[in-house]
């Protein structure tokens, strides 16, 4: 019978198949004695191929949330725009200006600027560091297969870092 300790099984899948080919040089899923990384593969059908490097004794894992910058940044110039149309603008007369989309560019502006969160996960092996990071938006719908791997990092952390008897 197969000892649960020396199988290999899937901790997390952080990236699914159909998101590959966006997410290259990343973590695609965490397993108990390896990690599987999207590489670019430039003469392939695909053009990616999945790589599997194996998790030593001595391999580093770290989990941190972190603000996505580049959509807050948009989503306050949009702001900004919209507010500096209505108190710099000159519109001549006649002109129709929407007031749904502005309402929408306001809001949507407004949501971006609130400030989306990411996931990162980074592993160090063999003196290489891999990183997983979360779209600005996809937060909330990577919860779970995130809190698996903060278990299992937090797990592997504390085997690491008790002494051997």
């Amino acid at each position: 019978m197969p000892d649960i300790h020396t199988e290999d099984q899937n901790i997390a899948t952080l990236v699914h198949t159909d998101e590959y080919g966006k997410h290259y040089n990343q973590i695609a899923s965490i397993r108990t004695h390896q990690i599987v990384v999207v590489k670019r593969k430039v003469l392939s059908l695909n053009g990616y191929e999945l790589v599997r490097i194996h998790l030593g004794p001595t391999a580093a894992m770290t989990y941190k949330v972190k603000w996505a910058l580049v959509p807050m940044l948009f989503g306050a110039a949009l702001v900004a725009g919209i507010i500096a149309l209505f108190v710099f603008g000159s519109v001549e007369a006649g002109t129709r200006i929407p007031v749904g989309a502005l309402a929408f560019g306001l809001i949507f502006g407004g949501v971006l600027m609130s400030g989306p969160k990411r996931h990162l996960i980074t592993v160090t092996t063999g003196g290489r560091t891999y990183r997983w990071k979360s779209k600005g938006g996809d937060f909330k719908y990577k919860i779970a297969s995130t809190q698996r791997a903060i278990a299992f990092i937090s797990a592997r952390n504390e085997t690491a870092a008790a002494p051997l008897k």
